[in-house]
């Protein structure tokens, strides 16, 4: 069972330089022993790629949210934690791994609401045929991914790229137009792949 971490950069040089910043903060802080490889998922190569352990080129970027759904299909480790490139890490995050056992194929920080909430990222009479599929509301932060690799990632992965092209067909709270957090969080409902509760530490 191999694993590591990834995370993606598409265009403007800042992005590289946000996605080098994140993988030297996690080496400065966690001890050798324990660190594990990093793989960047970009659409070239260049001085910020070197450090990576792995760069995975998109064959053709569309520099948007699609570029994210992308790399979860990319991701070369049987688990893996996606990371966006703008974050920086300060301790070591090796406790991260414990919510792995949990995950059901896909999987970000947040709630599973009850099918009458009102505080997810849709309401249940707006997302047409799938109402009678899901058993809960997801509420999820995107910024750090769990991937674990398998059928009900590829389910999960393909719902994701089937509700993208019917994006219009429903009605997602926030986001008018197509995202990749409210595509994720419906397609992981009708899997039944629920997120990660953080404990407070």
């Amino acid at each position: 069972m191999t694993r590591g971490f990834v995370t993606l950069a598409v265009g403007k040089d800042s992005y590289y330089e946000l996605a080098h910043n994140l993988l030297h903060s996690y080496k400065r802080v966690t001890p050798v022993e324990t660190v594990l490889p990093w793989t960047i998922i970009c659409d070239r190569e260049n001085k910020w790629t070197s450090d990576f352990d792995q760069t995975i080129l998109l064959e053709k970027a569309a520099f948007s949210y699609m570029d994210k759904l992308k790399v979860f299909s990319l991701c070369p480790y049987d688990e893996c934690i996606y990371i966006d490139a703008d974050c920086l890490i300060f301790c070591d995050i090796s406790l991260l791994w414990e919510h792995m056992k949990d995950v059901n194929g896909f999987s970000c920080f947040g709630k599973a609401l009850p099918l009458n909430s009102t505080d997810g990222w849709f309401l249940l009479g707006d997302i047409g045929k799938w109402q009678d599929k899901i058993s809960f509301i997801p509420q999820m932060h995107g910024g750090i991914c769990y991937i674990k690799s398998g059928k009900t990632l590829e389910q999960i992965l393909n719902l994701a790229e089937y509700i993208e092209k019917h994006y219009l067909d429903y009605k997602f709270k926030y986001f008018e137009q197509p995202a990749d957090e409210p595509i994720l969080a419906l397609a992981m409902a009708i899997s039944g792949s629920y997120p990660v509760v953080a404990s407070p530490e």
